[in-house]
C-alpha cells in the first residue's frame, strides 16, 4: 500500500487524491508516511482537510512535519491560512 501511495504521487494522479487521503487513516505508519507525501507531490488542495487531521493529530513529530510540508507545497490562500493558523496556536515541538 505504501509503494502503491507512492506511486500515485510521482505520477501526479490527481484523480488518486480521494484515495491517498483515506490512506492517512491506516494503521501502517509507511502507508500514511507515503500518503501524505504523496498528497503533497500532487499539490491538490482537496487533500487540505486531511493533512490538517494528521498535523493536528499525530504524535509522531516526523508525520507531522511531513504533513505541514504537504499543507505548505499545496496552493491556495486556504493552505497559507491554516498553516499560519496551526503554528501561532502551537508551541514549537518539532
Amino acid at each position: 500500500r505504501a509503494a502503491a501511495a507512492t506511486s500515485l504521487g510521482l505520477l501526479r494522479a490527481r484523480e488518486a487524491s480521494p484515495a491517498l487521503a483515506r490512506a492517512l487513516e491506516d494503521p501502517d505508519p509507511s502507508v500514511v508516511e507515503a500518503a501524505a507525501q504523496g498528497l503533497a507531490d500532487l499539490e491538490d488542495a482537496r487533500a487540505l482537510p486531511a493533512l490538517v487531521r494528521i498535523a493536528e493529530r499525530s504524535i509522531d513529530a516526523n508525520l507531522v512535519k511531513l504533513a505541514l510540508r504537504s499543507i505548505a507545497r499545496l496552493p491556495g490562500p486556504a493552505a497559507d491560512a491554516q498553516l499560519l493558523a496551526w503554528l501561532e496556536a502551537r508551541p514549537p515541538r518539532i
